[in-house]
């Protein structure tokens, strides 16, 4: 059995740096097309770094999400490790693929994500959800790409020998 490897100090710096960035508060037009800053950080470091990225990681930001957004407790949590496995079990197949395919796969499980969210909104409050939740879909379309290009130039200078 393979020990997983520890969580490098810059892996750590960028998830909790997405963190604070998901809990800016934007001005009121602008604050439904902010990014999931914190999905796309995991997403990228699951696919490039799968062994330092793991469920425990997944559960314990999913609990500081939800304490930051405001929503019910376990909401993120589970939604994270359920992505997580999906990248844990897909990450070979798409190590190699380029930036593009690491950003559309990302949001197609952001997709996931978001429907999952919105089903549990529904559910919770018995009211379909309101569709301008998925404005942020596109703030985190727009950004994937040139998220990605800036951690794999910062995953290339900071990875240890």
């Amino acid at each position: 059995m393979t020990r997983p490897r520890p969580l490098t100090l810059h892996v750590a710096l960028a998830l909790l740096a997405a963190l604070a960035l998901d809990a800016v508060l934007l001005p009121e037009p602008l604050s439904l097309w902010g990014p999931h800053w914190l999905f796309l950080t995991l997403g990228f470091w699951a696919i490039n770094r799968p062994g330092e990225v793991r469920f425990e990681l997944a559960w314990g930001f999913g609990l500081l999400q939800d304490l930051a957004v405001g929503v019910w407790l376990g909401a993120h949590v589970l939604s994270y490790s359920f992505v997580l496995y999906f990248w844990a079990r897909l990450y070979r197949y798409i190590l190699h693929a380029s930036l593009l395919h690491h950003a559309l796969f990302t949001l197609l499980l952001l997709a996931l994500h978001l429907a999952y969210l919105h089903l549990l909104l529904a559910l919770m409050l018995q009211a379909p959800p309101l569709p301008q939740h998925w404005r942020s879909f596109a703030g985190s379309a727009a950004v994937a790409l040139p998220w990605f290009a800036l951690l794999g130039y910062w995953n290339r200078r900071l990875r240890p020998a």
